[in-house]
């Protein structure tokens, strides 16, 4: 494993973007660093992972957008927020997981993987009541998830017996 200052100075030289590059190209380059942690979250990489989500959350908080590009900034930062907490729950850092979801939920309260990460997270502190509701909250949201909801829902209520 790398240095973690070392494979920034990296990624920035090989990957920055003139100064008077779009938006767009700010947003293309953030989605191509999030692929690589995907890669790297698949590999089991997790600590390298969390570097390539985190780099483009602070570059996504330094851009600027127009109209036409909110909903792909949304998206993407959901996005980058839900894969740094999947790999914080490899981590066993459940308050972080629970906080980023949180976010998550303030602005996107429909969104299923937000639920249940959050979900895992409570349980992993032993707040299964959080859990549950949780898990309840995603199963009405979205009936497609519903039998791995269920499962999870029934592991949670095992918990309370």
């Amino acid at each position: 494993m790398m240095n973690a200052s070392y494979r920034n100075e990296e990624m920035l030289k090989r990957d920055k973007a003139p100064r008077n590059d779009s938006p767009k190209t700010s947003l293309e380059l953030v989605k191509s660093w999030k692929e690589e942690g995907n890669s790297l979250f698949s590999q089991g990489d997790i600590d390298d992972a969390l570097e390539h989500y985190g780099f483009p959350g602070v570059m996504l908080s330094l851009i600027i957008l127009e109209e036409e590009h909110i909903r792909n900034f949304c998206e993407l930062s959901y996005c980058i927020l839900l894969t740094l907490a999947a790999c914080l729950l490899k981590k066993n850092e459940f308050d972080q997981v629970g906080l980023l979801c949180s976010i998550v939920l303030s602005f996107d309260p429909c969104n299923v993987k937000a639920f249940f990460r959050r979900a895992k997270a409570a349980e992993g502190i032993g707040m299964c009541d959080l859990a549950y509701w949780d898990l309840v909250q995603g199963s009405k949201i979205d009936p497609l998830n519903k039998e791995i909801i269920a499962k999870k829902l029934h592991e949670v209520k095992s918990l309370f017996e």
